[in-house]
C-alpha cells in the first residue's frame, strides 16, 4: 500500500523492455527535464548500504560518473575457447567486480546509449556503455562498496552489512541471527579489534576452529549483553567477580566463570573448567547480543598466529570471499590491544592475559589478591 501511494508523487512505474539496457532507456525517457543526475540499481540488491548510495550520488551530482564495486579476491583463470582448459592465470589487482548503484550525470548516460546504438542492448551494466564516452566526456570512478554485497545463498561472496549506528543494528540482527542459525561465522567490530563470532553449540564452534586454524581443544570466550544473560546460561559469579564486572564492565575484560547447567558445550570450557566471559562496552555490539538473545564468541578474526584485525579491509584480505562469512562493518578500531583475562574460577584471582586493563587498575581496594 505505502509503495502505491508514491506513485504520481515520488515514483513512476514504467514496463521494462527485452533487455537490462532497454529497460533503463525506457526509465530515464520519463525522467523529468529536471533531473540531471541518474542512478541505476539492480533490485536484487536490496540491502545495499546508505553508505555506499550517497557515496556513488555524490559523485555523480559533481559529474563524476561512478560505480559501486568490490575488489577480485578469487584467483582467474583463463581458458580456451572451450573452456575446458586452463590456458594462463589472470593477474588479479586492478580487477574488480561491478556491482550497484551505478551512478552518471544524466546526458552523459544519454550520450552513451545514442553513441552504442543497437549494439546497447548487449550490454551487462550501464558502466559498460559509458567507457568508451566518458574519454571524451569525463571520467568513471570505482567506489569500493561496503553495503551488502550479495543476497545470501545468491552469491559466493561474503557479505558487508553496515554497523555503525542503532538504525544499522535493527537491520542487522535478523540477518544476523539467521546466518548464526545456519552455523555461519559473524565478523564483528568490539571495543578492541575485530572479532569472529558464533552460537554457543558443537557445530558452530566447530567450524569457527576450522576457520582460523585453531586447535580445536583451545576455547572460545563469550560476549554477553549482560551480566543477567551469563547467568542464565548457567556462569556463576563469585563475590569477587560480581566487583570486577561492577568496575569493569561494559570494557575490555574477561573473566573465567565456573558454570553450572548444560546449556553450554564443554568445548567452551578451559583447564579449570570455567567459560571465559565479557560484555563489550561497544554500544552496537552489545545492543545486537541482547536482540539476538543469546551470547557470541568472540576470538579475534584472524588465523593463529597472524595479528589482529582493526578494520575490514584486513578481513577481506586473509579470508577473501568466504560466502560463510558475515562481516559487520563497525569502522576502524582504534586499539588493537585485546582484552584483559582473569580467571576467577578460584579464590585467589589469576591473571591469564594482561591487555586493555593493566594489574595495577585490576587490584582491588577490598584487597583481593591478583596474581
Amino acid at each position: 500500500a505505502w509503495l502505491k501511494q508514491l506513485v504520481g508523487q515520488r515514483m513512476k512505474l514504467v514496463a521494462g523492455g527485452d533487455t537490462r539496457a532497454a529497460s533503463v532507456a525506457r526509465g530515464v525517457a520519463v525522467l523529468s527535464a529536471e533531473c540531471a543526475t541518474v542512478l541505476v540499481h539492480d533490485a536484487a540488491r536490496p540491502f545495499v548500504s546508505r553508505e555506499t548510495i550517497d557515496a556513488v550520488l555524490e559523485h555523480a551530482c559533481r559529474g563524476t560518473c561512478a560505480i559501486a564495486a568490490v575488489p577480485v579476491t578469487d584467483t582467474i583463470k583463463r581458458t580456451d575457447h572451450g573452456g575446458t582448459c586452463v590456458v594462463e592465470t589472470i593477474e588479479r589487482a586492478g580487477l574488480w567486480r561491478a556491482q550497484t548503484p551505478q551512478g552518471f550525470p544524466r546526458n552523459t548516460l544519454e550520450i552513451a546509449y545514442e553513441a552504442a546504438g543497437e549494439s546497447s542492448q548487449a550490454a551487462t551494466d550501464e558502466a559498460a556503455l559509458v567507457e568508451a564516452a566518458v574519454q571524451r566526456y569525463g571520467r568513471l570512478d570505482i567506489l569500493h562498496n561496503r553495503g551488502f554485497r550479495d543476497r545470501r545463498g545468491a552469491s559466493d561472496t561474503m557479505t558487508v552489512v553496515s554497523f555503525r549506528d542503532d538504525d544499522d543494528v535493527g537491520s542487522a540482527a535478523p540477518l544476523v541471527d539467521a546466518h548464526l542459525t545456519k552455523d555461519g561465522v559473524l565478523a564483528h567490530p568490539t571495543e578492541t579489534v575485530y572479532g569472529f563470532g558464533c552460537r554457543p553449540d558443537s557445530r558452530a564452534l566447530s567450524a569457527l576452529s576450522q576457520l582460523k586454524q585453531r586447535d580445536a581443544t583451545k576455547p572460545f570466550l563469550l560476549l554477553v549483553a549482560t551480566r543477567r544473560m551469563a547467568e542464565d546460561w548457567g556462569m556463576r559469579f563469585t563475590d569477587v567477580a560480581a566487583e570486577l564486572v561492577r568496575r569493569f564492565w561494559p570494557g575490555p575484560l574477561t573473566l573465567v566463570l565456573e558454570v553450572t547447567g548444560t546449556k553450554l558445550p564443554n568445548s567452551l570450557k578451559g583447564p579449570t573448567g570455567g567459560v571465559a566471559v565479557r560484555c563489550s562496552s561497544l554500544k552496537t555490539i552489545t545492543m545486537l547480543i541482547e536482540k539476538l538473545g543469546y551470547p557470541i564468541t568472540s576470538t579475534s578474526a584472524n588465523r593463529s598466529g597472524e595479528a589482529a584485525a582493526t578494520d575490514v579491509e584486513m578481513v577481506e584480505r586473509r579470508f577473501g570471499d568466504d560466502p560463510n562469512i558475515l562481516i559487520l562493518d563497525g569502522g576502524k578500531m582504534e586499539t588493537a590491544v585485546p582484552s584483559t583475562v582473569v580467571d576467577c574460577t578460584d579464590r585467589t584471582l589469576r591473571v591469564v592475559r594482561e591487555g586493555a586493563i593493566s594489574l595495577a587498575r585490576l587490584k582491588s581496594p577490598t584487597g583481593t589478591r591478583v596474581l
